[in-house]
């Protein structure tokens, strides 16, 4: 059985890196045919501790994770694919450990697919550079450009996350130099009530995915030079008990939490609150119990006195074990 292993430090979108050990790899990518092949994830728990995957993806049914808890200590995972990726693309799950209570580590299991897996195997001789892995602008409606360099005929594939279709064009794409080009994008005015997002995916002529950059359009008007609220984990993991919980967030001005987007009524059942202290802020968030019977969400943003934010989160609680 051919077997792939890469082990990858992510340069998440959203996400502050942490500090991990290299026996604690942020993604393990698996071959599309790695069929009851077994990879290991070590780690050592403060407390005990069990097993989260993200619940869109909870029900995959190509993937196994054992054990799914533990006590305090040295632990390892086992992870085994139960069937090969046989769809034209990756398919992924991220996996949360919870100990004592809050995510103590997360990474992310992908499998290739057969077509992405031949492209990372095959002559890499066209590719397609660029230099930021994702770009920011302000809510309002704007036409902008960036570079890119590529030795290859590509076209750009919109996969939007957040936000109606649409949104963005980047259809132009000009020569600048040899081997450089330009994307011309038109941005429409961000009327809503969220940032929204969409991945561009560069493909050359044979369909490969050879680079991929992400456009973040924030809502209102642009954020203001030197005002910062520092960088929060992408996603923040939680018990389904009622609790309390306190975040200290650094910052240099005093920011308003907005509860952009709650999934699963009712919406009152994360209450959110900043008090200063010192330098700091303390975010404190309260939850109801979770009786729904299935994992909900929170998104949260940290905006300025004008509208601009900062700063995003998503806050996810489990249900009661």
């Amino acid at each position: 059985m051919k077997k792939l292993l890469t082990l990858l430090l992510l340069a998440g979108l959203f996400a502050a890196c942490d500090k991990t050990p290299e026996t604690d790899p942020d993604e393990i990518t698996l071959s599309y045919e790695d069929i009851a092949d077994k990879e290991t994830y070590s780690f050592t728990a403060p407390a005990a501790w069990e097993v989260q995957i993200a619940e869109k993806t909870r029900s995959a049914s190509w993937l196994t994770i054992e054990p799914m808890e533990g006590p305090a200590g040295a632990a390892e995972l086992n992870i085994t694919l139960n069937e090969a990726n046989t769809g034209a693309n990756p398919r992924s799950v991220t996996v949360t450990i919870n100990s004592g209570g809050k995510a103590f580590k997360t990474f992310t299991v992908t499998q290739h697919s057969q077509s992405s897996q031949e492209r990372e195997e095959q002559d890499m001789s066209n590719f397609v550079h660029g230099t930021q892995s994702v770009y920011q602008y302000d809510g309002s409606a704007q036409t902008c450009s960036f570079d890119v360099r590529s030795n290859c005929n590509f076209r750009i594939q919109a996969n939007y996350h957040e936000g109606e279709p649409g949104w963005i064009t980047a259809t132009q794409i000009t020569p600048a130099g040899t081997n450089k080009y330009t994307v011309n994008m038109t941005l429409t005015a961000n009327e809503g009530d969220n940032f929204r997002w969409v991945e561009l995916v560069f493909l050359d002529d044979k369909n490969f995915d050879c680079w991929r950059t992400a456009v973040e359009q924030f809502k209102g008007p642009a954020r203001q030079q030197g005002k910062y609220v520092e960088a929060l984990e992408q996603n923040q993991y939680f018990t389904g008990n009622t609790q309390t919980v306190q975040l200290t967030v650094k910052s240099n001005f005093a920011f308003t939490v907005i509860d952009t987007y709650t999934l699963y009524d009712p919406a009152d059942w994360l209450t959110v609150s900043t008090v200063p202290s010192g330098s700091d802020y303390i975010v404190s968030l309260t939850f109801t119990a979770n009786d729904f019977g299935h994992e909900r969400l929170a998104y949260l943003s940290f905006e300025d006195e004008y509208g601009a934010v900062y700063a995003r989160t998503t806050i996810m609680q489990d249900v009661p074990k």
